[in-house]
């Protein structure tokens, strides 16, 4: 099954840039219940791995904790995806045929989101060989973290290691368990970027509105009470799994704005002029948050579903308004005037509706977006309700 300009599979599982590896394990897993199994368990190490609860250690603490549980779940995963080549790399229907120079290397994220999304079960292989190059890399960077690297700096490194192995770990089991017949398991279940991208949005859009609800409500003269109510909704946030999916540069931002709170009403003497400061800063920090739909992903995808949503509201039909209503909830947050015409679902409201997903093209036209093809959004409906459901559990 070698295809023109790959590896061969000994050569691979041998050197991948520069890594070797070594052949004296012995408790190797060649059983594929137990691969899976392994994968499973690691699956829900990783998503269980909360660096959020090491925000606020500094450089020193976190060398001592964070950086060494990161490495030894790097270290856990690399040996487990060398026992998914070791057991797959020969298998008629998942051996690989990856080239480590083509394409499919240049974007880890984007690699794996495209196989997941066309017969991953043929490319096991080549998922546990991909897998084991970025993990064996940060690996590499992990180690070599210098001193004057500051907290943040170790936090993002762990981050971004951390979200591979559930990336990578995740797809291997969606791709063995579809192999097996399996139905996947939503606690396993494999979530594409864009899908984490839409989970992000929601975050920030119901943060940022709850933010604007507290001026509306409470009014200009509480800063008191404004800033308790803020304080709630960062926690909130924080604790929230989609939080350790987060930039880190706003992750950042969240708890700088969560310390000047409690520090500010924790103080027997408030001053209301400093009180007012830090609710400014904060006003402004969640109206930033709407930036979210700059992202790549996002504008190809809003530009899909505007493109596909906006014929249906010009067809009186019942069965197309009901179509509409989905599709519009897919575009949460990036229009806050559509949420509050979807929110209302009335039909007779269908030219504002119109009107208003006609702007979010213009829009999107400005920002040189292009839709992306139908086939690499998917089962909007099914995401929709997927990202509902967790939504409820949150």
């Amino acid at each position: 099954m070698q295809a023109h300009g790959t590896v061969r599979a000994t050569e691979r599982r041998d050197v991948a840039r520069g890594c070797v590896l070594s052949r004296a394990r012995t408790n190797t897993l060649r059983d594929s219940t137990q691969v899976l199994d392994g994968l499973v368990a690691l699956v829900e190490r990783s998503r269980a791995f909360a660096i959020r609860d090491f925000e606020n250690q500094d450089q020193q603490q976190l060398r001592q904790t964070l950086l060494p549980q990161t490495d030894e779940l790097l270290h856990d995963a690399e040996a487990l995806f060398v026992d998914v080549l070791d057991t797959y790399d020969d298998h008629p229907l998942a051996g690989s045929t990856l080239d480590p120079d083509s394409k499919d290397a240049e974007s880890f994220f984007v690699a794996v989101d495209s196989i997941v999304s066309s017969n991953p079960a043929s490319r096991i292989a080549d998922l546990a060989f991909m897998a084991r190059l970025e993990i064996c890399s940060r690996r590499e960077r992990l180690a070599h973290l210098g001193a004057d690297c500051p907290a943040w700096g170790l936090v993002a490194a762990c981050t971004s290691a951390r979200r591979r192995v559930v990336k990578a770990a995740s797809a291997l089991v969606f791709a063995l368990r579809e192999l097996a017949g399996i139905p996947s398991n939503v606690d396993d279940g494999f979530v594409t970027e864009l899908a984490t991208s839409l989970s992000i949005r929601r975050a920030y859009t119901g943060f940022r509105r709850a933010v604007a609800e507290q001026d509306r409500q409470v009014g200009t003269t509480e800063v008191f009470r404004r800033l308790r109510l803020a304080g709630i909704q960062l926690a909130m946030l924080v604790s929230t799994p989609i939080y350790e999916e987060l930039r880190v540069i706003d992750r950042r931002e969240f708890r700088r704005l969560q310390a000047a709170i409690l520090g500010w009403l924790r103080t027997p003497e408030r001053d209301a002029r400093r009180g007012e400061h830090i609710w400014k800063d904060l006003a402004t920090f969640s109206e930033m948050l709407v930036q979210v739909n700059r992202r790549g992903d996002l504008q190809q995808h809003d530009r899909a579903v505007a493109e596909e949503l906006l014929p249906l509201l010009h067809d009186g039909s019942e069965t197309a308004w009901a179509r509409a209503k989905g599709l519009a909830g897919a575009l949460f947050g990036r229009d806050d005037r559509l949420d509050e015409l979807a929110e209302r679902s009335d039909p007779n409201e269908r030219d504002m509706w119109a009107s208003v997903v006609q702007g979010v093209l213009d829009a999107l036209d400005q920002e040189h977006a292009e839709a992306a093809p139908r086939q690499v959004l998917g089962d909007i409906t099914a995401l929709i309700m997927r990202l509902s459901i967790e939504d409820g559990v949150r």
